[in-house]
């Protein structure tokens, strides 16, 4: 086998791995979830109040949210080689699994996390856009 194609076979098992990985998150209860939140930032108790600890958690999440994402479009630009197509595979792996988590128990559907989920992949495709033009006005110099 090619470099070139173990590189690809590699790639989208790094992808496949990583929507398991959100599907697993999404996967777990809501109560059970939130405590997995809460357990992380438990330390502080003893310095917060419990509605500020409430809304670390809540931050904590979105976070999660956006950094899921992030990695995901980064994964699925790797396997696609185009932004626009790693994008729009985010955006359907985002409702997919907000739909999926419909019908978890004590999870709901949110529109919010869908566009929290989008701002993290528009996120990498404007990074990737500006290393893409560093990278081309480099090449430019040099020649």
């Amino acid at each position: 086998m090619s470099k070139k194609l173990l590189r690809s076979i590699f790639n989208y098992f790094l992808l496949i791995v990583w929507c398991i990985v959100i599907i697993y998150f999404s996967s777990v209860k809501g109560n059970d979830s939130y405590k997995q939140s809460l357990f992380l930032v438990s330390y502080f108790q003893d310095f917060i109040s419990y509605n500020h600890l409430k809304l670390i958690v809540l931050i904590l999440r979105k976070i999660a949210h956006f950094s899921e994402y992030f990695i995901l479009t980064f994964l699925a630009f790797n396997c696609f080689k185009s932004k626009k197509k790693a994008i729009l595979f985010s955006l359907f792996f985002a409702l997919s699994d907000e739909l999926h988590q419909n019908y978890v128990a004590g999870r709901v559907m949110s529109f919010i996390d869908v566009l929290i989920d989008m701002l993290g992949s528009f996120t990498y495709a404007v990074m990737r856009g500006f290393y893409e033009k560093k990278s081309f006005e480099k090449k430019e110099k040099q020649s």
